[in-house]
């Protein structure tokens, strides 16, 4: 009966991040697709700024003046989020392991 009632549960969860969450019909899914937008810029922008940093530079990861690490890593924190609730989302879970958009999200997010 517990494994029933997860199941239920996570048909429930699906159902609603598909419908509110992710969808681009209601205001959540608007609000999440402009801020998916908008991070992104921010993040190839961080990327531009950090790149005329030599490679073997050591960072004071502690120090509060690299902002730019703790916005890299808050952005990708919710690049992580955004690839979850697709993850939920999807209908078919192994092929979306093998979608463009998450061949690049595993290229993209782990290196932060």
């Amino acid at each position: 009966k517990a494994q029933a009632e997860e199941v239920v549960l996570h048909k429930k969860l699906r159902h609603y991040i598909v419908n509110e969450v992710i969808s681009l019909q209601t205001n959540k899914g608007m609000v999440l697709a402009i801020l998916y937008f908008l991070f992104n810029v921010t993040s190839v922008t961080l990327y531009i700024n950090q790149s005329d940093q030599p490679l073997e530079q050591c960072k004071d990861v502690l120090n509060p003046c690299n902002w730019t690490l703790f916005a890299d890593i808050g952005l990708n924190l919710f690049f992580l989020f955004h690839f979850i609730l697709r993850l939920i989302a999807a209908p078919n879970r192994l092929k979306f392991w093998f979608q463009m958009g998450s061949i690049v999200d595993f290229c993209t997010i782990p290196p932060c």
